[in-house]
């Protein structure tokens, strides 16, 4: 798994291609999240457009991305998501507890008209 991460408009664009399938593969990614987390960002958008597989340790790794923004006050949304992924996070009711969007565009609206005066330029 390779990630590559950048900020727009205050919210973190994490862009994640390949796989997630273990503790280790998404080690990294969790790190960088508690980098961004520690200079002050709490606002995520997950780009999953490149990810062709997760597991349940995959999983395990997105709810502490999440579990961990939330602590602080901000929040994760996932977007672009591949049949198979919306599938899974259907049936593993993580739509329940995930924001998922179709869209980079669509995840910003959301966390600007939630999130506005965190996001203010």
């Amino acid at each position: 798994m390779e990630f590559k991460s950048k900020i727009v408009r205050e919210k973190v664009q994490l862009s994640i291609q390949g796989n997630i399938l273990s503790k280790y593969d998404g080690a990294p990614l969790l790190e960088e999240v508690e980098t961004f987390i520690e200079k002050g960002h709490s606002l995520f958008i997950l780009d999953l457009s490149k990810t062709e597989f997760l597991n349940s340790e995959g999983l395990n790794v997105l709810l502490k991305i999440l579990t961990r923004t939330r602590t602080v006050g901000g929040e994760v949304v996932i977007c672009r998501i591949s049949k198979s992924l919306e599938n899974l996070f259907i049936i593993t009711k993580l739509t329940h507890i995930f924001t998922v969007k179709d869209s980079i565009k669509s995840a910003d609206e959301y966390l600007s008209n939630k999130f506005g005066a965190m996001t203010a330029s």
